[in-house]
C-alpha cells in the first residue's frame, strides 16, 4: 500500500520531462533556423545589391564607349536576381543648364531629361543616370557608386552628358546603341554670345532626379560652388561664378543701349553705348552687412591706414594719405544722398587703390574728387542702382566710377579723367574736359568672391544612347 499516496506523481514526471526537453529542443531549433534563415536573406541581399553594384559600373563603361564614340554597339549582361528586374526609363530626371551674361539675361543653354537604367530589387534601387551611377536605399537615402560625366578643372567645366532613350524591361542582356551627339556649348550659330571664353556673371546647372541628394553631395565635394536644393521638388542647383576681367575703352560708356544724350554742348568723343556690364549691388549690400556687424573701422576725415571705413553720414572733406595699403570706404547715409565735399588722396603707392562704395545716391556739386595728384589709377567708386549721380556745376573727378544701373546726370562738367560706366549718361550744356586714361585698366573690380567656383571655360554636349532588350 502507498500510505502517502505520492507514488504516482514520480511515476509520471520521467514523460513530463522528457517532453518538456524536446519541446526546449524544438523551439531553440525553430528559432536557430529562423534567426539563420534571415541572417542568410540579408547576407544574400547585401551580396545581391553588391554584386548589382559592380554590374552597373561595368554596364557604366560600356555605355561610355558607344556615347563618346569609341564603339557603334555594345552588348552587356545585366542578371537579375528572382523577383528583380532592370528598367529603361526614358523620362527619368532631368537637367537644366542656364547662361546668365554681364547684363543679367539669362538663356537656358539646354533644358531635357537624363534618362535611367534601374535595378529594383529588395530594398534598394540602383540606377545608370547621367554617367553616373546611384543607389537609393529602403529609406530613401541616395549615395553615389560612380561619378557622372561632369568634369570641373582649371576654371573649366566639361560636360558630355550622356541621357538615355527607351522605354523596356531588360531580362538578361542590354543593348547599347548610338542615338546622336549634340553640342549645346559654344553655339555661336545659335547666339553669338555663346561662346569662350565667358562673359557673363554665373552658370547653373540644375538636376532633377530620384538621386539629387547625391547628385547635390558630388556638386560640393566636386566644385565648392554654391549648391541649393529644393526638396519638394527633388531638385538640386549647382551654381558656378564666371569672373569678370574688365576692359575699360571709352571715357564714357552706358550699359542702356542709345544710353548718352549730350543737350546743348558738343559730342562726346571716345564713348560706346549698350554694353555689357554686371552688377555691383551685391558687392556693396555685402559690404554693408559687413560693416553693420562691426567688422568695419570708424568713420574719420583722415585715413592713414589700410583697411575699410563705414560711414552712415556725409564725411565732408575726406582725406587719404599715405595707407601703405588697399582702402574702401563705405558710403551708406540710410537713404539720402552722398553729397560729397573735396575727396583728396595722396601719396598712394602703386601697388595700391582707394575704393568707395555708395549705398544709394552720389551728388557731385561742384567738388573736386581725386584731382590733386590726378592718378587715375588710384580711384574706384562704385554706385548702388538703387541710387543715382547728379554732377551739378564745374565737378572735377579722376578715377573710375562704376555705376552700371544707375542714372548719372552731368548738368556742366569741369574736368573728368579716367572713365564712367553708367546705365544712361545725360550732359546737360558744356562738356567741359572729358579725357579717358588707360591707367583705370590697372584697377581690380573684385566683383567676384574668391570663395566661389569660378568658371571661364565651358563645353557642354549631350550625347543619347539607347538601350534595349538584347
Amino acid at each position: 500500500m502507498h500510505g502517502n499516496g505520492q507514488a504516482p506523481n514520480r511515476g509520471q514526471s520521467g514523460p513530463l520531462g522528457l517532453i518538456l526537453v524536446f519541446a526546449l529542443v524544438i523551439a531553440s531549433t525553430t528559432a536557430v533556423v529562423v534567426i539563420g534563415a534571415e541572417a542568410i536573406t540579408t547576407t544574400q541581399g547585401r551580396l545581391d545589391v553588391e554584386r548589382t553594384e559592380n554590374t552597373m559600373t561595368q554596364f557604366d563603361s560600356k555605355v561610355a564607349l558607344v556615347a563618346l564614340g569609341q564603339s557603334s554597339v555594345q552588348q552587356v549582361d545585366l542578371p537579375a536576381s528572382s523577383g528583380s528586374a532592370y528598367d529603361v526609363r526614358g523620362d527619368a530626371g532631368w537637367m537644366n543648364i542656364t547662361y546668365t551674361n554681364a547684363t543679367g539675361d539669362v538663356t537656358t543653354i539646354r533644358n531635357g531629361s537624363l534618362g535611367a537604367v534601374v535595378y529594383d530589387g529588395d530594398g534598394a534601387e540602383i540606377a545608370y543616370q547621367g554617367g553616373g551611377v546611384w543607389r537609393t536605399d529602403a529609406d530613401g537615402q541616395a549615395v553615389m557608386i560612380s561619378p557622372p560625366e561632369f568634369h570641373y578643372r582649371s576654371r573649366t567645366l566639361t560636360l558630355p552628358l550622356v541621357t538615355v532613350s527607351g522605354n523596356e524591361r531588360i531580362e538578361q542582356r542590354a543593348a547599347v546603341t548610338r542615338n546622336d551627339t549634340t553640342q549645346y556649348f559654344p553655339d555661336t550659330a545659335r547666339d553669338e554670345a555663346l561662346r569662350n571664353p565667358l562673359n557673363g556673371s554665373d552658370i547653373n546647372v540644375t538636376v532633377q532626379s530620384d538621386y539629387y541628394r547625391a547628385w547635390g553631395s558630388y556638386f560640393e565635394e566636386r566644385t565648392d560652388g554654391t549648391v541649393t536644393y529644393d526638396h519638394s521638388a527633388e531638385t538640386v542647383t549647382a551654381e558656378l561664378v564666371i569672373p569678370f576681367n574688365a576692359t575699360f575703352e571709352n571715357s564714357v560708356a552706358t550699359t542702356a543701349p542709345e544710353g548718352l544724350t549730350v543737350n546743348g554742348g558738343d559730342p562726346i568723343d571716345n564713348s560706346e553705348q549698350g554694353i555689357a556690364f554686371p552688377s555691383v549691388d551685391e558687392r556693396i549690400e555685402d559690404t554693408v552687412s559687413d560693416c553693420e556687424s562691426s567688422s568695419c573701422k570708424s568713420s574719420t576725415s583722415t585715413i592713414d591706414a589700410g583697411g575699410t571705413y563705414y560711414y552712415t553720414t556725409d564725411p565732408g572733406d575726406l582725406t587719404v594719405n599715405d595707407p601703405g595699403d588697399n582702402v574702401t570706404i563705405v558710403i551708406n547715409t540710410g537713404g539720402s544722398a552722398f553729397s560729397t565735399d573735396t575727396i583728396e588722396l595722396t601719396n598712394v603707392d602703386d601697388n595700391h587703390h582707394v575704393t568707395i562704395l555708395v549705398r544709394h545716391s552720389m551728388d557731385l556739386n561742384g567738388d573736386s574728387v581725386n584731382h590733386v595728384d590726378g592718378d587715375a589709377s588710384e580711384l574706384k567708386v562704385l554706385v548702388h542702382s538703387d541710387g543715382d549721380v547728379d554732377s551739378n556745376g564745374k565737378s572735377d573727378f579722376v578715377g573710375l566710377l562704376i555705376a552700371p544701373g544707375s542714372s548719372c546726370d552731368m548738368n556742366g562738367v569741369g574736368y573728368l579723367e579716367g572713365a564712367i560706366i553708367c546705365e544712361t549718361v545725360t550732359v546737360n550744356g558744356n562738356s567741359g574736359t572729358v579725357k579717358y586714361n588707360d591707367a583705370v585698366q590697372e584697377l581690380d573690380l573684385d566683383l567676384t568672391d574668391p570663395s566661389d567656383t569660378q568658371i571661364t571655360y565651358l563645353h557642354v554636349s549631350v550625347n543619347d544612347v539607347n538601350v534595349t532588350d538584347g
